[in-house]
């Protein structure tokens, strides 16, 4: 049960923060980093702007804390992806469905992270290392199974993760700021094809 101050319960600080981080999110997301007031994300929490500097010190704070909630958000929906997949090719479908996905599903983190973070780049590397990282940390272990099984053959199963993590990240940032329609998970066909199966004719490989 919750603990009360003056007869009233008392919120969950974590609740709480969460709330703060959903509300701030759409706002980063339409007004972008620069043009964004904390009074703004208060209003649209519900809240009094000291409310929000309990919780974070400064704009910058909460807008990395947006970051990596954004990239928790994404982990999550990759991990119950891949829980469902029963092969090593099923769970590399798994990871790119999942992917595109989360783009068409929560498209204000997805401007967060696509628009956003180089206003602050500088300051935010680490980041951005964690929306690229997590990912390849994922693609790493599928494709070690999989080498392990012979399901793949063999190769560099780290390089091989950061190539295709860039080629997603690259593909969902290019069709942020160039505006592209449709879902984007109508590209995860394409990229699984392309990643399986190559471009080399079966008769030319090498």
């Amino acid at each position: 049960m919750a603990a009360k101050t003056n007869g009233r319960p008392k919120r969950d600080p974590e609740a709480r923060r969460r709330e703060i981080l959903s509300a701030a999110i759409p706002v980063f997301a339409k007004n972008g980093y620069s043009n964004t007031e904390v009074q703004r994300i208060a209003e649209a929490a519900g809240i009094a702007k000291g409310t929000v500097y309990l919780y974070f010190e400064t704009k910058r704070d909460l807008f990395l804390a947006a970051v990596t909630y954004a990239v928790e958000r994404l982990a999550e929906r990759i991990d119950a992806e891949v829980q469902t997949a029963a092969s090593p090719v099923a769970k590399v479908r798994a990871v790119v469905r999942a992917y595109f996905r989360f783009f068409d599903e929560d498209r204000a983190l997805v401007d967060v992270l696509a628009l956003e973070l180089g206003e602050v780049m500088g300051q935010a590397e680490e980041a951005y290392y964690r929306v690229f990282s997590e990912n390849a940390w994922h693609l790493e272990m599928i494709f070690r199974e999989g080498i392990a099984q012979g399901v793949f053959r063999r190769f560099k199963p780290r390089q091989a993760a950061h190539v295709l993590a860039n080629l997603l990240t690259g593909t969902i940032y290019a069709r942020v700021l160039g505006g592209g329609k449709g879902p984007a998970s109508r590209s995860a066909g394409a990229v699984t094809d392309f990643l399986l199966h190559g471009i080399l004719a079966q008769e030319k490989r090498i």
